[in-house]
C-alpha cells in the first residue's frame, strides 16, 4: 500500500503475525498529515509471493534488504522508519545496512539490538530470546520445529485459529493458563478474520516462520543481520504497549541503552503488542509530533 505520495516517506513494516493489514488504521491518518506511507507486505506475507525455497523466506536483513530495494525503487532516497514485533529489527537493520537512509526511527514491542555489552553495563539482563523463553515456547516452535508446526494443523480453519491466538491469548506452554499479546477486545471476530485471511493457506504459514528460523539458524539466513552493529545515532522514538504478557518491557531500556538519541519510553495504557493497530490515535499522533520538523520542511506541518 501507498499513500500520501510527494510527503515524507514512512515505511511502516510488520512483525509476525501480521501483515500490512495492521497498519490500516494508520495509513491515512498519516498520508493526511503529509506523509507519503509505504506499507508493505513481507515476502511471503499477505499478498507477497510465497518464496519457492526455505532460502528465500523472509529473515530480518533479507527484509531490510527488500524495504530498501523498494523505497529506492520508487526514487525515495531516505525515509522515517517505524516497526513492531520483528518489524522492530528490520527497521534497525535498515538503518545499521545503509547509513542514513533512516532518518527517524519508532520501535515497538519489538526486537532490541545484540549489544550485550552496552546492556551489561547498564545493568540490564542482556538475552531478550531467554527472557521470553521463560514463559514460552513459541520462538523454539516456530523456530527450531516449523515443519512439525504446520504438519499439526490439518485445516485452513485450523491454521488461522493457530495464528489468531498469537493476535489474542493462548497458552505460551503446554498446560498453563493462557497470555495475552494484545489488550482484552484488541480485535473484534471481524477484525480477527481479516487479520487473519491470508494464514490460513499452508505454504504462506510455513514461508512466514522464517522469521523464527533465523533467530536459530543464523546459517538459513543469506545474509547476516547487523543488529550487533547498530546504527546508534539513528533518532529513536520508543513505544511500548503495556498489555503484552510475551515481551517483557525491559525491552523499552534496552532501546534506550543502544540508542542514545531517543525520546521515550512511553507506555501506553490499554494496549498491548500490536501498537499501531490497539492504540492508532496515540500511534498517529506520536509519529506526527516526532517528525513534526521534517513535515515543516515539506511545508505539511
Amino acid at each position: 500500500m501507498r499513500q500520501g505520495h510527494g510527503g515524507v516517506p514512512l515505511l511502516l513494516h510488520h512483525g509476525w503475525p501480521g501483515s500490512k493489514r495492521l497498519f490500516w488504521r494508520n495509513i491515512q491518518p498519516l498520508a493526511d498529515a503529509g506523509f507519503d506511507v509505504i506499507v508493505p507486505d513481507a515476502r511471503g506475507f499477505g499478498e507477497s509471493s510465497i518464496p519457492e525455497s526455505p532460502e528465500t523466506y523472509a529473515d530480518i536483513a533479507l527484509s531490510a534488504i527488500d524495504a530498501h530495494g523498494l523505497l529506492t525503487s520508487l526514487g525515495i532516497g531516505e525515509c522515517v522508519a517505524a516497526g513492531g514485533d520483528f518489524g522492530a529489527g528490520v527497521v534497525q537493520d535498515l538503518a545499521a545496512r545503509y547509513p542514513g537512509f533512516v532518518k527517524r526511527m519508532i520501535v515497538w514491542n519489538g526486537v532490541t539490538p545484540a549489544v550485550d555489552d552496552l546492556y551489561a553495563a547498564a545493568g540490564l539482563p542482556t538475552d531478550q530470546l531467554a527472557e521470553i523463553q521463560m514463559i514460552s515456547d513459541h520462538l523454539t516452535d516456530n523456530g527450531l520445529h516449523a515443519d512439525d508446526v504446520c504438519a499439526g494443523l490439518g485445516s485452513n480453519q485450523a491454521r488461522r485459529e493457530h495464528v489468531g491466538g498469537y493476535f489474542t491469548e493462548r497458552p505460551w506452554r503446554v498446560g498453563n493458563d493462557p497470555l495475552r499479546l494484545s489488550a482484552p477486545g484488541a480485535f473484534s471476530e471481524d477484525q480477527l478474520d481479516f487479520q487473519l485471511e491470508a494464514f490460513g493457506d499452508e505454504s504462506r504459514l510455513r514461508a512466514t516462520l522464517g522469521y523464527y528460523e533465523g533467530l536459530f539458524h543464523p546459517e538459513f539466513c543469506k545474509t547476516p543481520t547487523l543488529l550487533a552493529e547498530p546504527a546508534r545515532d539513528t533518532e529513536t522514538l520508543i513505544l511500548y504497549g503495556v498489555e503484552d504478557q510475551i515481551v517483557h518491557p525491559l525491552l523499552t531500556k534496552r532501546h534506550a541503552v543502544a540508542y542514545p538519541r531517543h525520546v521515550g519510553p512511553f507506555l501506553i495504557e490499554d494496549c498491548g503488542h500490536f501498537v499501531s493497530w490497539e492504540a492508532s490515535d496515540v500511534f498517529n499522533s506520536a509519529v506526527i509530533c516526532f517528525a513534526r520538523d521534517l513535515l515543516a520542511a515539506r511545508g505539511v506541518a
